[in-house]
C-alpha cells in the first residue's frame, strides 16, 4: 500500500496528524471560509495556510475549493469513502 495514494488510511491519518490541519478543519465545519480569513484566524502567514489546503487537505479527499476571483473559498468534501466519512463524523462531533 502506497501511503501517498488518496483516500488510503496511512496518508488519511498522516494528515489529520498535524494540528495546523486539524484547526484548518474545525474553521471549514461552519461551513464555506476563504482562505484569508483561514489564515488570519489560525495566525499563520498565507503560503503556509494555503499549502496545508490546497496540497494535503485537498489530496487527502478532506476539503473541496471553489475560486472567487483572487480568493480560493474551502469547504469540507462529500466524501465517497466510508472512512473518510466516518473520520470527517467524528472531528464534526
Amino acid at each position: 500500500m502506497n501511503p501517498r495514494r488518496n483516500g488510503e488510511p496511512p496518508f488519511l491519518f498522516k494528515t489529520l496528524a498535524d494540528p495546523t490541519r486539524l484547526r484548518l478543519l474545525n474553521l471549514l465545519a461552519c461551513g464555506e471560509t476563504c482562505v484569508c480569513e483561514l489564515t488570519d484566524t489560525l495566525r499563520v502567514v498565507q503560503p503556509k495556510g494555503c499549502r496545508d489546503i490546497s496540497r494535503t487537505l485537498k489530496r487527502a479527499g478532506l476539503v473541496e475549493a471553489r475560486r472567487d476571483g483572487k480568493w480560493m473559498h474551502y469547504r469540507w468534501a462529500q466524501h465517497g469513502d466510508p472512512l473518510v466519512r466516518h473520520v470527517l463524523t467524528g472531528l464534526r462531533e
